[in-house]
């Protein structure tokens, strides 16, 4: 049973790490950067050159959405490594401990 829970640790973590590459790239491709010329109008410039910068809602979401299931996938790849303890119920690592 031992191996299982290291199988299920070791999946984890490559979820986890896949979540942070695809967080990663949304996060860089949310961001796009537009340069205008200058605007004339009659051969009189009645405004400089400028850029834009617009930001996709949708991708910065996805990167948050990707980033919490990268913190999921390694509790859970923590909790199948770290020994239990003795009368665990498998309620997790940061379950209260039993009075004695």
């Amino acid at each position: 049973m031992n191996g299982r829970r290291h199988l299920v640790a070791g999946v984890a973590v490559v979820v986890a790490l896949v979540f942070v590459a695809l967080a990663v790239w949304l996060a860089l491709t949310s961001v796009t950067t537009a340069d205008y010329p200058p605007l004339t109008i009659d051969d009189r410039t009645v405004g400089g050159p400028y850029s834009l910068t617009t930001y996709s809602g949708n991708r910065i979401g996805g990167a948050t959405a990707c980033v919490l299931a990268a913190v999921i996938a390694t509790y859970v790849a923590v909790t199948r490594v770290l020994p239990r303890r003795h009368g665990d119920t498998g309620a997790g690592v940061l379950s209260p401990p039993s009075p004695r």
